[in-house]
């Protein structure tokens, strides 16, 4: 179950939106197993601008950024081991066609919480992104190295399709990957 008072990602459709940004405030998603309803995780605010160099701008992209600050479970294996966050990310990323766009960010995090495995850490991550108005498509992959365990680090992937071209619904498909994989399909109503 996913509730967002207030966003457009990067797969949402291109009419009316920056392309190849978000902004997402309130993002809260909950997991339903057994029974029980917990939380695994709440984005307060995610900021991302790919900004890519384009064809038709080739002064752009000079850099590419993204903010988050919420909750999230340590990964998809836990249910309730919220972990408090706050991320930056940076790097660069080029538009190879046009609504289809490469990039990579190197992206310090600070975690607080009794199920964080360590304070700081590091997450570099390479992805690709298409959007166009019908369909979208993010893949994205990278590990998670804390700064204090540098003989343990973590991967993480992640992959989203959004099939749809009305501006109050869409049907996605996700899956992804930290220590243990995790699908789903949604279909969203935005009012």
């Amino acid at each position: 179950l996913r509730l967002r008072p207030a966003y457009f990602d990067l797969l949402s459709g291109t009419v009316g939106t920056v392309p190849y940004s978000e902004v997402a405030m309130g993002d809260a998603r909950f997991v339903i197993r057994d029974g029980n309803i917990n939380l695994r995780s709440l984005d307060v605010v995610r900021v991302t601008n790919l900004s890519p160099r384009t064809a038709d701008r080739p002064d752009a992209g000079n850099l590419s950024w993204r903010v988050r600050v919420g909750a999230e479970d340590r990964d998809l294996a836990c249910d309730k081991c919220l972990l408090g966050f706050a991320e930056f990310g940076a790097g660069k990323a080029l538009e190879l066609q046009r609504g289809l766009a490469a990039y990579a960010f190197l992206t310090g995090r600070l975690e607080a919480g009794r199920n964080a495995p360590s304070i700081a850490s590091v997450r570099p991550s390479v992805g690709l992104l298409h959007n166009t108005r019908g369909m979208a498509f993010l893949a994205e992959a990278g590990f998670h190295q804390g700064a204090d365990q540098f003989d343990e680090s973590r991967p993480l992937a992640r992959t989203e399709i959004r099939f749809g071209t009305g501006q109050r619904w869409d049907v996605r498909l996700s899956s992804g990957y930290a220590r243990t994989f995790e699908s789903g399909a949604a279909f969203s109503f935005y009012w």
